[in-house]
């Protein structure tokens, strides 16, 4: 079942369609947020929206005519939620996405889609296997959650056709960023997360800070892979083990992956919406 909201109206499971002058669809300009829904509830949501605050204000868009009817049409997806407290939906994908009208800077449209989400249990308990891809991270970390995603999806493609389930980007013989998540090197005790000021803010590792998780900011040379072992980080992931890259087995991070979920599972648990 997938629940759908647009501009500020629930309209159920009936797929709604954005107009065509929307500058989402006219020059594929738009940001957008994806939320884990744990136990019926949004994980995060307060950073999310933040986010998204902080990157359309590095852009054009200096004002807030946007967040009104981002805030509504949120507020009517998640109130059907609870309300209809589908065990399908429990464990679900949140993704909100906000896109102007090219001749009114004043017009905003929101889309807003709620559906069911798994966990690919294999991955957690085993760790996946990644590739780096010949497409060099375009460095739009600045630019936030963008709808100008297709680097992202060539580069899961190319990762695919090698075998693989996860792609990961680097620039000047540097790891910078996973497709769709941040990466994490382990040092000792301590994290450090790849990518700077190149990559996406993640929320998520935000999160593990705020816990009490050491994390520092880190280079990783493509070329010195060895001794190392990696996580990738997610909102709607979580936490999740690398377990090689292109053949090259690394250190095994399960059981750290393990604890880093159960921390922000248990966040989660103890936050009120």
């Amino acid at each position: 079942m997938t629940l759908y909201a647009l501009d500020g109206r629930f309209l159920g499971t009936q797929a709604p369609a954005l107009p065509t002058t929307s500058a989402l669809v006219v020059r594929g300009e738009g940001w957008f947020e994806t939320v884990r829904i744990e136990g019926g509830r949004p994980m995060f949501w307060r950073e999310h929206r933040r986010r998204l605050i902080d990157a359309l204000a590095r852009t054009q868009y200096l004002t807030t005519d946007w967040l009104p009817i981002f805030d509504r049409t949120y507020a009517v997806l998640v109130e059907a939620l609870a309300e209809k407290a589908e065990a399908d939906l429990a464990r679900a994908r949140l993704r909100i996405l906000v896109t102007p009208e090219p001749t009114d800077a004043s017009r905003w449209y929101c889309l807003a889609t709620v559906d069911a989400y798994q966990d690919v249990e294999r991955d957690i308990a085993r760790g996946v296997d990644a590739s780096i891809v010949s497409l060099a991270h375009p460095g739009l970390g600045a630019l936030g959650k963008s709808t100008s995603y297709h680097w992202s999806w060539f580069a899961r493609s190319q990762a695919r056709a090698r075998g693989v389930t996860e792609a990961l980007l680097a620039r000047d013989d540097r790891l910078i960023e996973g497709a769709t998540a941040s990466i994490l090197v382990q040092e000792g005790d301590e994290w450090r997360q790849l990518g700077g000021p190149d990559a996406l803010e993640s929320v998520t590792v935000g999160r593990l800070c705020a816990a009490g998780v050491t994390v520092t900011p880190g280079e990783l040379a493509i070329q010195r892979l060895e001794d190392v072992g990696m996580v990738l980080v997610s909102a709607l992931r979580l936490v999740v083990p690398v377990r090689s890259i292109d053949g090259f087995e690394l250190e095994n991070t399960v059981q750290q992956a393990q604890h880093l979920r159960s921390i922000l599972l248990s966040m989660h648990e103890d936050r009120t919406p």
